[in-house]
């Protein structure tokens, strides 16, 4: 009982376990030196003394034997667990606290360091994987585009000034600048969701049309750019021109819509050294937009000339603003008549500028240029205001209402508020909506009509008529033809020109005179300039035309005169 009793107390206390070795040497070294010095002090060995001796050293040996180990073993499990933190940097292991007293608390102060490094290594790796990420995120923000994961404008920069920045010899580079056909109408009539995943299908075709070296960015909104190194120049960047339209032009399948979407490309060629790449973008925009110009659809390769053609646009674009902002802009009316009996039916508005500078500018071309510069709603704002405070002017000389017809564009229908602004601008010259008719072209039937019903309803329920404007030109959907609320067509004049003379043309105007019949619209042939012309369409049963055979565009005093003189005033609205 003794011995585990004294390993209790000795496991207890690291203090006892040292004082009890320290006294049991002293102890010995007393009796031995008593046992040497003997009584008189000399030293005369005794057997019995040295025996005892011997057995004093041996309980020392004994005691050391089973003190030292008991004092070591906890320090020397400590320091194994020292050496294997630091060896593995595995803050995770703890010292075993299980000891005596002293030994217990270097081990618990030390295993708190450990708890204290590991939280701070684990604090520490969440930061620097946090850093990572973030930077990866700042590179992926800084090189690629978010929407379609293309390669972004600062990318594009820098491949661009780096290949143009090699040794004069290296191979041609072109330039590609596309930007897609009437993608705004897409975002205004089906939304935004719908014209980024339009966006990404256009990224992905134009992919996987290229070969891995060429690089595809996406410069913002729907403009993509195409750095393709070339072995031959411009017959090389012809062909991948086609093949890009020919990939773009395929019908498009979003959700439960359809649609086609094209493409106007521009393409611009450099030897390295030749130019920077800001010239050599602008080059290709200046392309893409003669493309544009052209009738979109098509491709362009940079020459000279188009610089001039380019300084004139942006010329026009701010003129424009200016012309209709100053109020300078002007209509021309073109009476429809029966082709009965020559009555006038209603009276189309036709938009003219003449500027100081660029003289007679063609409606086709500014038209065009109010739509690709966005300044169309503010063009057919001004239109539509012109064209209803003459009608009501008309209706005040002549006696009676004119009906009066307005082109407008297919973005301004998608507009929400467009309902809004007819009824209002009605309501200012005191017009019912039977007075008004708007024409849109045939390529608007393949637009999705479902997101503009509401302003149809709202038109309709207002008394506006609806005509479809150079029908035949285009490829209309006869589905839409037969939803809409559509009152009127109207052949295209090119058709109508070549009639009775071309059978081919003679057949297609009888062919819309069918259909118009079995849908139950009116028609009105446009462009009609001859006699002939006029028999053949009412030999065919056509009721209405418009064109010189009959009157030239005029101006609102001179069509008051025209119709007072023709008819007078209680007639001259049948």
């Amino acid at each position: 009982m003794r011995l585990p009793l004294a390993r209790f107390f000795l496991q207890r206390s690291l203090t006892f376990q040292v004082l009890s070795l320290v006294v049991i040497c002293a102890g010995t070294v007393a009796a031995l030196l008593l046992v040497l010095a003997g009584e008189t002090g000399q030293f005369d060995p005794d057997p019995n003394s040295v025996a005892l001796v011997a057995g004093s050293m041996g309980l020392l040996v004994l005691a050391l034997a089973f003190v030292i180990p008991l004092v070591l073993r906890p320090l020397s499990r400590l320091t194994d667990v020292v050496t294997a933190v630091a060896a593995r940097r595995d803050f995770a292991i703890r010292a075993d606290e299980s000891h005596a007293r002293e030994v217990r608390q270097l081990a618990a102060a030390f295993n708190q360091l450990l708890v204290q490094i590991e939280q701070r290594d684990h604090s520490l790796a969440r930061e620097l994987t946090e850093k990572s990420e973030a930077q990866q995120r700042l590179a992926q923000l800084a090189h690629f585009d978010p929407v379609t994961g293309l390669h972004n404008r600062h990318y594009f920069n820098q491949s661009v000034e780096r290949t143009l920045g090699g040794h004069p010899n290296t191979q041609p580079l072109a330039v590609m600048f596309v930007d897609l056909d009437d993608f705004k109408q897409v975002n205004d009539s089906l939304g935004h969701a719908t014209g980024d995943a339009l966006l990404r299908e256009v990224a992905r075709r134009l992919a996987g049309s290229l070969r891995k070296t060429d690089v595809v960015c996406r410069l913002g909104g729907d403009e993509f750019a195409l750095i393709l190194p070339l072995a031959d120049g411009m017959v090389e960047a012809s062909a991948v021109a086609a093949k890009l339209l020919a990939a773009l032009s395929m019908p498009v399948r979003i959700a439960d819509h359809e649609m086609f979407i094209g493409a106007s490309i521009g393409v611009a060629l450099a030897s390295a050294g030749e130019m920077d790449q800001g010239e050599l973008l602008r080059r290709a925009d200046v392309a893409m937009y003669e493309a544009k110009a052209a009738g979109k659809g098509i491709y362009r390769i940079f020459e000279d000339q188009m610089t001039v053609r380019a300084s004139r646009r942006a010329g026009m674009t701010q003129r424009l603003r200016a012309a209709i902002e100053a109020d300078s802009l002007r209509l021309a009316y073109q009476p429809q008549v029966d082709l009965r009996d020559g009555r006038v039916l209603r009276v189309e508005a036709l938009l003219r500028w003449h500027d100081e500078e660029l003289g007679s500018v063609s409606p086709i071309e500014f038209i065009r240029l109010a739509e690709e510069t966005g300044s169309i709603h503010a063009l057919g704002q001004w239109v539509l205001d012109r064209a209803c405070r003459d009608a009501h002017a008309m209706g005040e000389r002549l006696g009676r209402p004119m009906p009066v017809a307005v082109n407008i564009s297919m973005r301004q229908l998608c507009d929400p508020g467009f309902a809004d602004l007819v009824d209002d601008t009605l309501a200012r010259y005191q017009l019912t909506g039977h007075i008004l008719e708007l024409e849109v072209t045939e390529s608007s039937l393949l637009a999705d009509w479902d997101d503009i019903e509401e302003t149809l309803a709202r038109l309709r329920a207002s008394g506006v008529q609806l005509a479809v404007d150079d029908f035949g030109s285009g490829f209309s959907s006869l589905r839409s033809l037969r939803r809409l609320p559509v009152q009127r067509l109207k052949i295209d004049s090119g058709f109508v020109a070549n009639v009775p003379s071309d059978p081919a043309d003679t057949a297609i105007v009888c062919a819309i005179l069918g259909l118009a019949r079995q849908l139950k619209l009116g028609v009105v042939a446009e462009g009609v300039e001859t006699q002939a012309q006029l028999e053949l369409l009412r030999e065919l049963g056509c009721e209405a035309g418009q064109g010189y055979l009959f009157q030239r565009p005029m101006t609102l005093d001179a069509l008051v005169v025209h119709l007072l003189e023709s008819v007078g005033p209680a007639d001259a609205l049948a």
